[in-house]
């Protein structure tokens, strides 16, 4: 799946969204243009994602705990147990959303 080949992603932005008491959501840009989206239910405690259209297109729902994020250098890497890892640009205050997550 595209998804293993974290290169494709350097040039994607994750950028927030919205946040309350049920769900933190964020969308996905390519060149500045919405692209995508990712969604954390924090009841459900899954993560949710669509991204692109044509053959990078990619969606996905995982449960959070098989899901790790890590940041840096400008760049958050969302690692999914045994399978892929989604990386993004983004912004320190946009991790600390993510990270608020686990809290």
């Amino acid at each position: 799946m595209v998804f293993g080949l974290s290169h494709l992603f350097g040039s994607y932005e994750l950028i927030h969204s919205s946040v309350n008491d049920e769900a933190v959501s964020f969308l996905i840009l390519k060149g500045g243009e919405e692209c995508g989206t990712l969604f954390i239910s924090k009841s459900s405690r899954r993560l949710t994602y669509h991204i692109g259209k044509g053959r990078y297109f990619g969606k996905g729902s995982i449960d959070l705990k098989d899901v790790n994020f890590v940041y840096h250098k400008g760049r958050v890497s969302i690692q999914i147990q045994g399978s892929r890892t989604l990386v993004f640009k983004c912004s320190e205050e946009v991790y600390g959303v993510l990270d608020s997550v686990f809290d």
